[in-house]
């Protein structure tokens, strides 16, 4: 499917110290471009991708590349200092701890290269003051904060502790490969839905080489949320799973097949992503 306009919010590329990218970013932008993509975001476990996403726009008209963050073990993990000055230089998100949270890095943590035992970015059920401090940093600037890979307590009090007008975006819900897995269900992400939060459903989730639920499943939980608190992305850029130009395309089409509509799929690709990222 062509997905005019598109912005895929969660692309991965090398080089990469823990899994063999697809992609360097220069080649993920000019694929997303000559597809007609309106945007990619970059994103990385271990730097701010701001640099990279800074060079890209000065080389390549016509396609809108964003960088981020996240809080994991390579930045300091909470590092309220990384994250503002990653905000001052234009992040457009900042992710929670991703592989360097508890359940990720017990799981993973040590086959990637990961060095500390697992972040937690709750203690005795409030959120630490550097969680708190970046929350307010990335509402201050009018930026989106994204969960990373934590836990669904700790989802919960990010959600309770965005400011008003914060904009919180949930990272590849429902995936059972990274952070809580199966505790993220449909009635976990309509709490965080009615506590502001948006839902990204990823093509990783659903179709890639580690996809752990179906594409069915995705739609009817996007039928229950309401695609207007629904993004589409891939996380993809590994070795192992389609280009990220593809990846999209290819979870348009099947949950087209679930009916969706061409509107309703602009508005998830889009649409939203563009209304998030401004």
């Amino acid at each position: 499917m062509e997905l005019l306009e598109a912005i895929d919010m969660h692309v991965h590329f090398g080089p990469d110290p823990h899994l063999q990218r697809s992609v360097t970013a220069y080649q993920a932008a000019v694929q997303a471009r000559d597809a007609g993509h309106g945007g990619i975001v970059l994103k990385s476990h271990d730097f701010s991708t701001m640099g990279v996403a800074s060079a890209i726009n000065e080389i390549l008209p016509g396609l809108d590349v964003f960088g981020g963050i996240c809080c994991d073990t390579s930045i300091g993990g909470l590092n309220v200092q990384a994250v503002q000055d990653a905000l001052g230089i234009g992040a457009a998100i900042v992710w929670m701890p991703t592989l360097s949270v508890k359940a990720d890095w017990e799981r993973y943590g040590r086959a990637r290269g990961v060095p500390a035992p697992g972040l937690q970015i709750c203690h005795q059920g409030s959120l630490v003051t550097q969680a708190l401090e970046i929350i307010a940093l990335v509402a201050q600037h009018g930026r989106l904060l994204a969960t990373g890979h934590i836990s669904i307590e700790e989802h919960l009090a990010v959600a309770a502790a965005m400011p008003p007008g914060g904009k919180l975006i949930v990272t590849h819900a429902m995936d059972r490969q990274c952070g809580p897995g199966d505790e993220m269900n449909v009635e976990v992400l309509k709490e965080l839905v009615n506590r502001g939060a948006v839902v990204e459903f990823c093509a990783g989730t659903a179709i890639g080489a580690h996809a752990t639920r179906t594409v069915a499943e995705i739609a009817a939980a996007i039928r229950t949320i309401g695609v207007g608190k629904c993004v589409l992305s891939t996380d993809f850029g590994q070795a192992f799973n389609p280009l990220p130009v593809e990846g999209l395309s290819n979870f348009a089409d099947r949950l087209a097949e679930h009916g969706f509509s061409i509107a309703e799929l602009r508005r998830m690709t889009a649409d939203n992503p563009r209304a998030l990222l401004s």
